[in-house]
């Protein structure tokens, strides 16, 4: 992906609009909607993605006006240009956050190219670590492509607690799996952590 990105679109200005043009066609999926019913009746804490888009947060606004005010779950957003906030939500364990580990469309600071994904953003890596050490964690969608976020889920082992509540990979296939995952999952296993 981030190959062709580039590929096809040289210029960073030109990215930014391909993106800004996808995402304003975008809906909240089923699972969008789901992950905001979890984060508004307080069972879901964190929510880490890799995109760029708006549909989890468009979830959680939608399902929070269903709510009386009081109780009302209100999740912080922070992106690469805002990783403060999410240092702060971990910091004071003020929930529910949700994180944008390549950052957001509407920011200048977003990684879709290879050299910008190569290295995770300092802050927002000790955010995701911190969580996955006093949470479980669970992944959908996501084939581990990312060696940046592999290697910071893959650091979580060398703490403990390292994921309290188990490590769960979701796939259609584990064949689309890349071999980080997997050895991620065996080495979570050995750790002694529940894996799925």
């Amino acid at each position: 992906y981030s190959a062709a990105f580039e590929a096809i679109y040289p210029n960073e200005r030109h990215r930014r609009q391909y993106i800004d043009d996808a995402i304003s066609k975008g809906t909240p999926s089923f699972a969008h909607r789901a992950l905001a019913a979890l984060m508004s009746s307080k069972q879901l804490s964190c929510v880490f993605t890799t995109n760029f888009d708006p549909l989890v947060e468009t979830s959680a606004t939608l399902t929070d006006q269903l709510l009386p005010p009081d109780r009302r779950a209100l999740p912080t957003v922070a992106a690469l240009d805002s990783a403060d906030r999410a240092q702060r939500c971990v910091a004071e364990s003020d929930w529910p956050l949700i994180a944008k580990l390549h950052g957001d469309y509407q920011s200048m600071a977003i990684k879709n190219t290879g050299s910008e994904l190569e290295h995770q953003d300092e802050r927002m890596r000790t955010v995701l670590i911190e969580a996955c050490k006093r949470f479980g964690l669970v992944v959908v969608g996501y084939s581990g492509r990312d060696a940046s976020i592999m290697e910071a889920l893959e650091s979580v082992l060398r703490h403990s607690p390292a994921y309290p509540s188990g490590l769960y990979w979701v796939t259609s296939s584990k064949s689309k799996l890349m071999p980080a995952v997997h050895r991620l999952l065996e080495n979570a296993s050995i750790a002694g952590v529940d894996v799925a």
